[in-house]
């Protein structure tokens, strides 16, 4: 897939929507023939929060989670839950306590596990996108993969919200990409790709789970989702 795209740099969405639509077109060609395993679209992407909970871990992610929440409000995690053709489903996140990889930072899992067993309603708030095109889903997906294995950025998921130390982070400046996320920062660098002028406003390196959420739900953006249905187990490992 995307094999028109070998540079590095990442152009902007509107000049790769046509590589999409392609991509799209190649996709359901493959699966009209009957090929084994093929290639599959996206049909939905999900936003996944969580809300605040002490940590069984640990006191001292409590604690962190404590001072985070004292900043950045309600929900302290984020994923993206993209459903594919073959109703099989893939998560991407940040995670700072992933045991399937030997660094923490960008993962992926696929995982067609129910979502009352991964995302509890007592603690999981889903919704779908559901403004997204099929050719945008597609890049979401695109700019979702492009940042896998990158690091997690503690620092910034901390200092960007802290009412005094946010000072020292201002000259990031709003970026394409970046070289390490936190989870609310790449679901927002993706999101921000394909809806640029929609999303120019949005720094993602300065966005919060909960500023996501309300930004999408206030734009008519989100369908609340029924808890039963999907969900990775794997979203249990950032408790």
């Amino acid at each position: 897939m995307y094999a028109e795209l070998e540079d590095d740099a990442l152009p902007p969405y509107s000049e790769m929507a046509g590589v999409m639509r392609d991509t799209l077109v190649e996709i359901h060609r493959a699966r009209s023939t009957g090929m084994r395993d093929p290639p599959q679209p996206v049909t939905a992407v999900h936003i996944c929060v969580s809300r605040f909970t002490p940590s069984r871990v640990s006191l001292w992610r409590t604690f962190k989670r404590n001072c985070l929440r004292s900043v950045a409000g309600e929900y302290n995690h984020v994923e993206m839950l993209l459903t594919m053709g073959n109703s099989t489903h893939v998560a991407y996140t940040v995670d700072q306590y992933d045991p399937g990889t030997a660094r923490t930072g960008v993962v992926r899992r696929h995982t067609p596990a129910s979502m009352d067993e991964a995302y509890p309603a007592s603690r999981w708030i889903v919704a779908s996108v559901d403004s997204l095109s099929a050719p945008e889903m597609l890049g979401v997906q695109h700019f979702l993969e492009r940042q896998l294995g990158k690091p997690m950025d503690s620092w910034g998921m901390y200092a960007n919200f802290a009412p005094v130390m946010c000072w020292f982070v201002q000259d990031r400046g709003v970026r394409t990409e970046y070289d390490t996320y936190f989870c609310s920062q790449l679901a927002a660098a993706a999101l921000r790709w394909v809806w640029l002028e929609r999303l120019r406003h949005v720094a993602p390196h300065r966005c919060t789970p909960a500023q996501l959420f309300e930004m999408l739900r206030a734009g008519d953006d989100l369908h609340m989702c029924a808890q039963g249905t999907i969900m990775p187990q794997g979203a249990r490992w950032s408790i």
